[in-house]
């Protein structure tokens, strides 16, 4: 069973290795015609996207997720193909990769699905390692994809093509997992059952309001990473790695979430988020590097806890709905920091990553009243022992 689930992390690892692969390549042939606005609109696309992933949530609490997985990826790749041979032109390119992104968030939400109905005690172990496998995978791709370009504009989407087609062949022996509710009918406000469970559950509102506060302070510690790079010294030749540090602190932070309890794990991932956003402010490269580290490291570590919380928290019958509706909702989390990070960096953009440990610093009493270790510990070990009930809908 081990060396199953292993090549499901392979699998998962190659389906983001080709999505970094086939993004990173769109985003450097944008880029070559000029158009700052299809730049950023690629860019903004995994915003748009979010409110159409709640009538995805509807089809993974209506339909095995095994099935949704493999046509997620099969679609991924069969779209990345029709860039490789097609006629290529901005608008159609844009057009695919939206595709890209729906297809790719529905197995996304299938597996998580899955992971939480398979993997209920083991979640945040299970989860941070598919994450991790994400994480690599999509880094590889995205470093990967501009020098293929140089080689052949349909370089990039052939080998994405062929990544998709290889992690849909290692997802085959996926296991099947019955649903009990997919005769319920398709309507309208089926939609909204993720939205309205996730604001009016008392159990779930602390969890999602220190989880849109963890979105926001990495957001607005992070927007301008690049910027803060330079600003710290960092010579030219060098920011791909201070940004890669991103990827190396969500890997350390994953890594972590597997050997720590969840009450140790979240309030030491907080410590090293203060920390290392508060010192990279004062540093300079090289020292820079180690305190990127240690906040992305932060910040990857307190998510993995909180993301298994919210995957307890949500009903059997809303775990696709439900997981759409939080997205959407940290994603604008993401957004607001985003253009928080954007005001205040103008004269200086070191005041980014100083006003996100700074904010998280403020805020650790208020969390501290709200779920001490004890407290935590006590949720954690309750609702991950519990049974999933449906939600009446």
């Amino acid at each position: 069973m081990m060396r199953v689930w292993r090549l499901f992390l392979l699998g998962e690892a190659l389906s983001n290795l080709g999505t970094g692969l086939g993004y990173a390549a769109l985003g450097l042939l944008l880029a070559q015609s000029g158009d700052a606005f299809l730049v950023a609109f690629l860019g903004a696309m995994g915003y748009i996207a979010q409110p159409i992933s709640l009538f995805m949530g509807v089809l993974v609490d209506r339909f095995e997720a095994r099935w949704l997985i493999l046509a997620g990826k099969l679609f991924e790749a069969a779209f990345w193909l029709a860039l490789a041979f097609l006629s290529w032109s901005s608008l159609s390119a844009l057009a695919t990769a939206f595709l890209v992104i729906l297809v790719h968030d529905l197995a996304s939400h299938a597996l998580n699905a899955d992971l939480t109905r398979l993997k209920r005690r083991a979640l945040v172990g299970e989860s941070a390692r598919f994450q991790n496998a994400r994480l690599l995978g999509y880094f590889l791709g995205a470093l990967t994809g501009p020098a293929l370009v140089i080689i052949s504009a349909s370089w990039p989407f052939l080998l994405a093509a062929c990544m998709g087609m290889l992690a849909t062949g290692l997802f085959r022996k996926w296991p099947r997992v019955p649903l009990r509710h997919t005769h319920k009918p398709f309507r309208f406000r089926s939609v909204l059952g993720g939205v309205y469970y996730v604001f009016t559950s008392p159990s779930l509102r602390p969890v999602l309001l220190v989880s849109l506060l963890i979105a926001f302070t990495f957001s607005l510690g992070r927007s301008l990473r690049p910027l803060v790079g330079l600003t710290l010294g960092t010579p030219e030749a060098l920011l791909g790695v201070f940004l890669a540090t991103a990827t190396l602190g969500g890997l350390g932070g994953n890594s972590l979430a597997t050997r720590l309890s969840v009450a140790t794990g979240f309030w030491t991932g907080l410590a090293l988020a203060v920390s290392g956003d508060l010192s990279l402010a004062v540093s300079r490269f090289p020292l820079a590097l180690l305190f990127a580290i240690l906040g992305e490291t932060g910040y990857a570590l307190a998510s993995a806890y909180l993301r298994a919380l919210r995957q307890w928290l949500l009903p059997s019958n809303l775990l696709g709905r439900g997981r759409a509706a939080i997205a959407l909702l940290l994603s604008i989390g993401g957004l607001l920091g985003a253009i928080t990070a954007g005001w205040i960096g103008k004269q200086n953009p070191l005041l980014a990553p100083a006003a996100s440990g700074a904010l998280l610093l403020i805020s650790a009493s208020w969390l501290w009243l709200l779920y001490n270790p004890r407290r935590m510990q006590r949720l954690a070990d309750t609702v991950s022992r519990s049974p999933q009930n449906n939600f009446p809908e």
